[in-house]
């Protein structure tokens, strides 16, 4: 057949050979396998891709489903049905058998709780267990009956040694949205290398992993079709270049593209970590200056507030530093020539007016499509507010001035979030309290303006994007190659899912006619469009075409050695900071430090850190041992302390996210805390009130707060959210915070939910270690921090380890911040 309808595709899946027991039958067809949510039910969808993985199962495949959304229900379900298929077919069988679950978060427990076959909840009717990093520690599971046993691993440190010890039949992964791919690729490689069977879903098209994946050759089946309860009004997404135009414009991007070449040659030449910290910084120098929103005054004066990212000035300092120590070689030589063309850009931001930030004042003012919502998409959270603000300071504009033309501003993260909960309240069918106002319309297609160009190791964050129907994407000239590298490579993996699903679903069917993959989600690229925000000659028309020949892999090598995480300062802010801890953290904000503490471990590992970082040490006390906070330079030898391994901020809280980030509620918690700050910053620096005159005022309404100190943290974003629930409501009235004001309850409730997971794994943690670090007593452990997400101490144990210290040494030289409390394996 020529076409195939959508009813007709979803037939053949009835055609695979699993999908005629008389188990299936009842388990699908009949009900009995079911989720218990009143949010959710199943749809078309799950019962296709469970009939997939049956099939992919008992055929001894390996299979990645990509799903088309994020309905809560499906992994569970299909989990569910792949495990009862292989249950029921070794039932009789007289044999130990184990199946592992990994995943990147642990809200699969929740769901699975909800997850019922008959009357019995799946928790119930098989054995489970929780294994941590520690996989050299005494370990046995229960004794065998007739079901498999299920392990659970939440973000694994060391996927590989599970695996061996466990020895399971088969490997389910829930590779989310791929976000953390790292560990997910691990556990890839292993099974590849193991030819142990692995079944896998992923909710997000462009992940690296499931790039990975694909790589290995093994079977991948892509929805890429809006499923029933899709936001997409159209399954086409247009994507549309915009390069910004103008005499200035053309003069930066000559400079920026010949400082890319350059660092493209250090890069190749970088050897030994003192010539790559030397040639990182430069990248980061470049990135500063060519991703600034704002006028360079603006910025240098503002950027103090915001963690995460640094000061132009100082990256050109510490840059300076780095090549007066690097001396005489090629390398310093193609480095000190790249600074010279920075140091050009760097003197014209201080004098001319800067093209990015009249560029996207021109599309806040005069938005591309007056009749859709217009989000203007920054990198980080930290440029989407200093472009708030900048827009209050220079032009007297708010974001609800600017909403009322149809624009929005986001971050590439709280786009994604907006997303979520978007997809949330159409299966719910309800107000959508998260949204900004405006936002709420479904009848209303959003059209994203990305600002700047894209990175490959955010791809995940931005297939939240390709749900628009039409998306832009701002750049200067010299980017518009490269642009056009990642445009392409999006467009080949949407159109390569088409030939790939197919490939999948016959080979399990064995069948020669044709057919086509019904409504599927395409993406095509269009011509670019100029933003001219000067008038430019013939001349310099001519200077930028020719500007813009570009060899895009070059600039593409030089991109993915330059993914500066901007976004390392954390979307969720810690609950409560001491003097000593803010004072730490305003030390290490700077970008590199000539002394560093170079901690070695007894376990074999070592780790950077500044002077004026905080350790977690395990103290003796009379009842046990405790954790106390204390500086790393006072650490001595045999000392032991608590590490949470893969965080630079060691926070519970930031372990508590990594843990809960996948569930829809707390994607809602975590929108309204940002909400609130995001307005609280704007509304203050749009008053005229000083921090006293704030404290005088919150006061007299009743406020029990004495010292300014709090409000500076409200400010600042160290403080998640007011102890006093009614200082909410106070500080929004004083400041016209109407988000606030309506919300303040639901932002209170959110705050007071994540405070009570934090105590409980707080309370958790010390009666671990009062056990010397033992897991003995099982009952204690599994006991629930969380009823609603089924949280136990185990969900958050993987992530840390008990680190005896060997030696410490103060390390002289130059030395970048952004490396230190990364834990390395010695030699």
């Amino acid at each position: 057949m020529d076409s195939t309808s959508a009813a007709q595709f979803l037939d053949y899946f009835d055609n695979l050979p699993r999908s005629q027991d008389e188990f299936f039958r009842q388990l699908w067809r009949k009900g009995k396998l079911w989720f218990d949510d009143a949010e959710t039910g199943h749809d078309e969808i799950d019962l296709k891709t469970a009939q997939l993985l049956c099939e992919t199962l008992v055929t001894q495949r390996s299979l990645l489903v990509v799903l088309p959304d994020h309905a809560p229900q499906r992994v569970p379900l299909l989990f569910a049905t792949a495990l009862i298929t292989y249950a029921l077919d070794h039932i009789q069988a007289d044999i130990e058998h184990s199946v592992i679950y990994f995943g990147d978060s642990a809200a699969i427990k929740a769901y699975l709780s909800k997850t019922y076959i008959g009357g019995e909840k799946l928790s119930d009717i098989f054995k489970q267990a929780y294994i941590g990093k520690n996989t050299t520690q005494a370990f046995t599971l229960p004794p065998f009956g007739k079901l498999p046993h299920l392990v659970f691993s939440c973000s694994p440190l060391e996927p590989e040694a599970l695996i061996n010890k466990v020895r399971p039949q088969w490997v389910f992964l829930d590779c989310g949205d791929g976000a953390n791919s790292n560990w997910i690729n691990r556990v890839v490689d292993f099974c590849f290398k193991r030819k142990i069977q692995l079944l896998a879903c992923s909710q997000n098209l462009l992940s690296q992993c499931v790039e990975h994946w694909s790589k290995m050759g093994w079977g991948v089946f892509y929805w890429n079709m809006p499923s029933e309860s899709s936001t997409q009004p159209s399954n086409n997404t247009h994507i549309i270049p915009v390069v910004l135009e103008s005499e200035t414009a053309s003069i930066y991007s000559e400079k920026y593209r010949n400082v890319y070449h350059l660092l493209c040659e250090s890069t190749k030449l970088a050897n030994g970590r003192f010539q790559q910290d030397s040639t990182n910084i430069l990248w980061r120098y470049l990135r500063g200056l060519e991703s600034l929103p704002v006028p360079f005054d603006f910025f240098e004066a503002e950027v103090k507030q915001f963690w995460g990212i640094r000061s132009i000035s100082m990256l050109r300092n510490v840059a300076s530093q780095f090549l007066k120590a690097l001396g005489n070689s090629k390398i310093a030589g193609y480095l000190r020539d790249a600074q010279q063309e920075l140091e050009t850009v760097y003197q014209n931001q201080q004098t001319c007016v800067n093209p990015l930030w009249i560029g996207l004042q021109h599309l806040c003012i005069d938005p591309p499509a007056r009749d859709e919502a217009n989000i203007m998409v920054f990198q980080n959270a930290a440029y989407k507010q200093l472009f708030a603000l900048a827009l209050l300071a220079k032009e007297n504009i708010s974001e609800i001035e600017l909403a009322e033309m149809k624009v929005w501003l986001s971050s590439v993260k709280q786009l994604a979030q907006w997303q979520l909960i978007k997809e949330r309240c159409q299966w719910l069918e309800e107000e959508c309290v998260g949204l900004p106002e405006g936002l709420d319309d479904f009848q209303v297609p959003w059209h994203p303006i990305l600002v700047g160009l894209p990175m490959k190791r955010h791809y995940c964050h931005y297939s939240f994007l390709l749900q628009s129907p039409k998306v832009e994407i701002l750049t200067f000239p010299h980017q518009f190659s490269a642009l056009q590298y990642h445009l392409q490579a999006w467009k080949e993996l949407f159109d390569q899912t088409t030939n790939a699903s197919l490939l999948t679903l016959k080979s399990f069917l064995n069948f020669e006619a044709k057919v086509t993959f019904p409504n599927k989600r395409s993406l095509s690229i269009g011509s670019e469009k100029h933003l001219a925000i000067e008038k430019i000659s013939e001349e310099s028309t001519k200077k930028l075409k020719a500007l813009i020949k570009l060899r895009p892999r070059t600039e593409e090598f030089a991109l993915l050695m330059n993914d500066e995480d901007q976004e390392n300062q954390s979307d969720f802010p810690v609950e409560s900071v001491s003097d000593n801890e803010a004072k730490a953290d305003f030390d290490t904000r700077t970008i590199a430090v000539e002394e560093a503490l170079h901690i070695s471990f007894v376990e074999g590992q070592d780790v950077m850190l500044h002077l004026h970082d905080t350790v977690q040490v395990i103290s003796p006390r009379s009842h046990g041992k405790i954790t106390d906070i204390r500086s790393a330079r006072s650490l001595k030898p045999n000392d032991k302390i608590l590490f949470i391994n893969g965080q630079r901020r060691q926070s519970l809280y930031d372990l508590i996210i990594s843990r809960v980030h996948a569930h829809p509620t707390f994607t809602l918690h975590l929108n309204l805390i940002q909400r609130w700050k995001d307005e609280l910053i704007a509304s203050y620096k749009k008053s005229d009130l000083s921090v006293d005159d704030l404290l005088s005022k919150m006061q007299k309404k009743g406020s029990k707060l004495e010292t300014t100190i709090a409000i500076k943290y409200w400010l600042s974003g160290e403080v998640m959210c007011p102890l006093d629930t009614d200082d909410l409501q106070r500080v929004a009235d004083l400041l016209g915070m109407t988000f606030t004001k309506q919300y303040h309850k639901q932002i209170a409730n959110a705050a007071s939910r994540l405070r009570g997971i934090h105590r409980g794994l707080a309370r958790k943690l010390n009666s671990w270690l009062e056990r010397g670090g033992a897991l003995n007593d099982e009952s204690e452990m599994i006991e629930l921090i969380d009823p609603e997400l089924g949280l136990s101490f185990k969900d958050f144990y993987d992530a840390l380890m008990i680190l005896t210290v060997q030696s410490v040494d103060v390390k002289k030289g130059l030395f970048l911040t952004s490396d230190f409390g990364q834990l390395k394996k010695r030699g």
